[in-house]
């Protein structure tokens, strides 16, 4: 049986405003490449309502310490209220999401 050490409990931020959701995708995925992690996705859902779009992300990250001990990344990530924003900038039309974020996330040894 594997025991379980939480090292990291329910690290959370939030955050409203502008920003693009692919690229907090992008991010997430070029940190976990960067530390050497290997990404499991576990939940991705999107679900359109009247004020907006609502995204639930859920990833593991795993690492191998040692022959003993494997590190795991929970990352669970809410946005709500995701509206699509045209903004100009240098002449030039930019698509944006504005809306809310939080993001909470927590650590295992195993």
């Amino acid at each position: 049986m594997v025991e379980h050490k939480q090292v990291l409990y329910d690290l959370r931020t939030t955050y409203n405003g502008p920003f693009v959701v692919e690229d907090f995708y992008a991010e997430v995925e070029n940190w976990i490449r960067e530390k050497g992690f290997e990404k499991e996705p576990k939940k991705r859902m999107e679900h359109v309502t009247k004020t907006g779009k609502k995204i639930e992300w859920v990833i593991e990250a795993h690492h191998h310490l040692d022959d003993l001990h494997h590190s795991v990344v929970v990352l669970r990530a809410l946005m709500d209220n995701i509206k699509e924003v045209a903004l100009k900038k240098d002449g030039k039309k930019i698509r944006i999401n504005n809306g809310d974020v939080f993001v909470s996330i927590d650590g295992f040894i195993q």
